[in-house]
C-alpha cells in the first residue's frame, strides 16, 4: 500500500469513528424525588412524569424507578422515598433541571426498584 492509500485509509477511518461517536451522544442520569405519601393515592405517577418530560420536549433515553435508600416509619402520610431516574441527552439537562430533576450524584444511596403500578 502506498503512502497516498495509507493516508486515505486513516482519514476515512477517523471520519467513520467520529460519526459513530456523534451518533451516540452523551447522556446524563438525573433523578427527582417523588413527593407521594404513604396510604394516599399517588399524586405523581410514572406516566405523569413521562408526560411532563415529553411536554417539555425532553426525550428520556432510559428511565427507571429507585428508592432513595433512606428509612421512613411506616405510617400514613409519611414519605415514600420513591425517586424517578431518567437518562437525558446532554442538551436536555437544563430543561430537566427546570422541572425539578437533579444529578444522581445528589442521591448517593439510590437503589433500583420496581416501578409502582399506578
Amino acid at each position: 500500500m502506498n503512502k497516498t492509500h495509507m493516508l486515505l485509509v486513516v482519514i476515512l477511518s477517523t471520519n467513520l469513528l467520529g460519526a459513530c461517536a456523534a451518533a451516540t451522544s452523551q447522556s446524563a442520569p438525573l433523578a427527582m424525588r417523588v413527593m407521594n405519601k404513604q396510604c394516599e393515592p399517588a399524586t405523581v405517577t410514572v406516566s405523569s412524569l413521562d408526560q411532563e418530560l415529553k411536554s417539555a420536549g425532553i426525550v428520556a433515553k432510559a428511565s427507571r424507578c429507585a428508592s432513595d435508600g433512606r428509612l421512613f416509619a411506616a405510617m400514613c402520610g409519611g414519605p415514600t422515598g420513591y425517586v424517578r431516574v431518567v437518562d437525558v441527552g446532554s442538551g436536555d439537562v437544563e430543561k430537566a433541571k427546570a422541572l425539578g430533576y437533579r444529578p444522581v450524584s445528589e442521591f448517593p444511596t439510590l437503589t433500583t426498584i420496581e416501578c409502582p403500578a399506578s
